[in-house]
This record gives C-alpha cells, sequence and structure tokens, in this order.
C-alpha cells in the first residue's frame, strides 16, 4: 500500500494573526465604546425627565368632555321602525346619527322629529322612486 501525503489548505488559515488579534480587539472596544456612549444619554434623558415632572405644575381644573352613548334600543327602534331592509346607511359619530334610507309615509320622518330622544334633526335629501321616497336624515339625540 502506497502512503499518499495529502495538503491541508486549511492549515494557515486557522493560526490567529496579528491583524485578526488587533480586529477583534478593535471590533470589542467599538461596541464598548457605543455602549458606554448609550447608557450616558439614557442617564442624561432619565435626569431631565425627573426635572422636567418637578418642573411642572399640576392642573386640577381639568375640563372632561362627556361623550355620550347611544343606546342599542334606539337602533333597534330605528330599524323597526323604518324596517331593516329601507335602511341602506346609518352613520353614528358620538351624538350625531345620520340615515340614508327610503319610506312609504312621510310621516315617519315627522314622528322622529318629535322624539323625545331627538335634540336637533333635519332631513336634507327627499326624493321619490316609484313607490318609495328616498331620504337623508340628521339628528343629534339628547
Amino acid at each position: 500500500m502506497r502512503n499518499y501525503k495529502t495538503l491541508n489548505f486549511f492549515y494557515d488559515y486557522n493560526k490567529p494573526t496579528y491583524i485578526n488579534k488587533i480586529a477583534t480587539l478593535s471590533m470589542l472596544t467599538l461596541i464598548l465604546l457605543n455602549l458606554s456612549i448609550n447608557i450616558i444619554k439614557l442617564k442624561k434623558l432619565e435626569s431631565e425627565m425627573i426635572n422636567h415632572k418637578s418642573d411642572s405644575v399640576v392642573n386640577d381644573e381639568v375640563e372632561y368632555k362627556q361623550e355620550k352613548s347611544i343606546d342599542l334600543n334606539q337602533i333597534e327602534y330605528m330599524y323597526s321602525l323604518f324596517g331593516a331592509s329601507n335602511i341602506n346607511e346609518m352613520i353614528i359619530l358620538n351624538d350625531d346619527v345620520q340615515i340614508q334610507g327610503k319610506c312609504t309615509d312621510l310621516n315617519i320622518l315627522y314622528d322622529i322629529k318629535n322624539m323625545d330622544i331627538v335634540k336637533k334633526s333635519s332631513v336634507n335629501n327627499i326624493k321619490k322612486e316609484g313607490d318609495y321616497y328616498m331620504f337623508t336624515l340628521k339628528y343629534q339625540t339628547r
């Protein structure tokens, strides 16, 4: 049997050289420098926040806006009044309600105007299409 000699191409690369040592040390120093700078910035920011809290005056007389909410029974009542298939769109923002739909009798719109829960109501559009009246109704709840 013959004895073959093999070459190891990676033998020289496994040895740590002087350049590799300098590169790793410089990377470590840069990382430590960056960490220390960030820690200093955080401490500065924390001290500014503490100073700002002590300078601010607490105002106990804060005015709160009370938001109204619409009861689901009111929505169910509107759907039962017009019919669920006759309401095309119902938009509710805070206490403002806008209904777009169709109805057969204009007295329904007049009845909504006289309800206890309705504060300001206006009918913006009324258009007759066949047997139905297309309308846009806006009102505010109490």
